[in-house]
């Protein structure tokens, strides 16, 4: 829009002997269309965001940030929420809950989550109470993520230029309700559609079965970052320091820092990594860490993504996208009435919401039918 009012505003101010018809403009228009549709931005964040922390591991910290910061001093992703930094906790509630029930749903092109406490006290096989839980939802959907090595890909006429930009401050969320009723508390998140290609979409490809066999956050966090490097690769050396920084272990003493993650690396072959050396003077001595594969490692695999969401999550989605907070969290039965009652509005609605097809409703008005006959 912005370029086709520029054109017209070139046709205002042009000299009277210059004579611009409206057929000029037209044209002009189509021009910069196509120039438009020739450039695009692959957009992608450098070695995956999957690859630096999001949590720290020390009970007593009162951080906000986690922060991982290169060799020579330079911050290079800050991760965190104003209600403090992710604890071993809210790193499983991500992970082996709230990600369970999250879907893509393809007509919005959207990243949704719905779900009850109960889900994911089930999902944790913990005996939690709703409080902490809601405490760990709330801190983990106003999170905000900066980011300083953002890669952009700009193609141009085939042509592509790889330009560096720096992520400051992206929610991790585009919208939330949550609301709690005794001990069910129901939450509705859509995620920030910006991440999708890369750092939220990635925790749908370990195996859930594993999670659950690790019980040490650590553990956890060196199974995800070395699974991440092994995932196309049959060997991968890591300096044992670089990635004590990336669990991270943030035990100052250097002796005690190896002996943590000495201890946390035999959970590995039982998850199908082997690695060498495991004795830590031997680790101190040669520095390098080699990891390997074996036939039972099973690394980043699709599941999540192949599922298709449910009817209810796509009108629950579709409402909030809408607006319709209140209406979004009916029961489904009152979903579906409403939705046929406000069809053709919503279908008029299309016109100025460009997310939403016309298409797309009446895939979900068939779907009604289909389920109620």
């Amino acid at each position: 829009m912005k370029k086709t009012s520029e054109i017209r505003d070139i046709k205002k101010w042009q000299p009277e002997e210059i004579e611009i018809t409206d057929e000029d403009v037209k044209r002009m228009e189509l021009e910069y269309k196509a120039r438009f549709r020739r450039a695009r931005l692959e957009i992608k964040i450098d070695a995956n965001l999957v690859e630096y922390p999001v949590a720290i591991y020390d009970k007593k910290t009162k951080e906000n940030w986690v922060r991982y910061i290169s060799d020579d001093g330079e911050m290079i992703s800050e991760i965190g929420s104003p209600d403090g930094c992710w604890t071993g906790f809210d790193e499983r509630v991500f992970k082996i809950g709230m990600m369970r029930h999250t879907k893509l749903i393809p007509g919005m092109n959207l990243l949704m989550s719905f779900f009850t406490c109960s889900q994911i006290r089930e999902a944790l096989n913990e005996d939690v109470s709703t409080q902490r839980l809601m405490e760990s939802i709330k801190k983990i959907v106003t999170t905000h993520i900066r980011h300083k090595k953002f890669i952009v890909n700009k193609i141009v006429d085939g042509d592509k230029n790889k330009d560096y930009w720096v992520l400051d401050g992206l929610p991790l969320t585009q919208r939330y309700i949550l609301t709690k009723s005794e001990e069910r508390g129901e939450c509705f998140i859509i995620w920030n559609s910006f991440l999708i290609p890369n750092w939220t979409r990635y925790y749908h490809k370990l195996n859930y079965d594993d999670y659950k066999r690790v019980k040490s956050p650590i553990e956890w966090r060196i199974f995800e970052y070395i699974s991440r490097k092994l995932t196309g690769n049959k060997t991968y050396p890591e300096h044992w320091e670089k990635l004590c920084k990336k669990i991270p272990i943030t035990t100052v003493n250097t002796t005690w820092r190896l002996k943590t993650l000495t201890d946390h690396l035999n959970i590995l072959p039982k998850l199908g990594i082997q690695y060498a050396p495991k004795d830590p003077q031997q680790i101190r001595k040669k520095e390098i860490i080699r990891f390997k594969r074996t036939k039972y490692f099973k690394g980043y695999i699709k599941v999540k993504e192949e599922e298709n969401p449910t009817l209810e999550e796509k009108l629950r989605t579709l409402f909030v996208r809408l607006d319709q907070d209140g209406i979004a969290l009916e029961p489904y039965a009152t979903l579906k009435n409403y939705f046929r009652a406000v069809y053709p509005d919503l279908i008029n609605l299309t016109t100025f919401n460009k997310d939403i097809t016309p298409n797309y409703l009446n895939e979900i008005r068939e779907e009604i039918q289909k389920e109620d006959n």
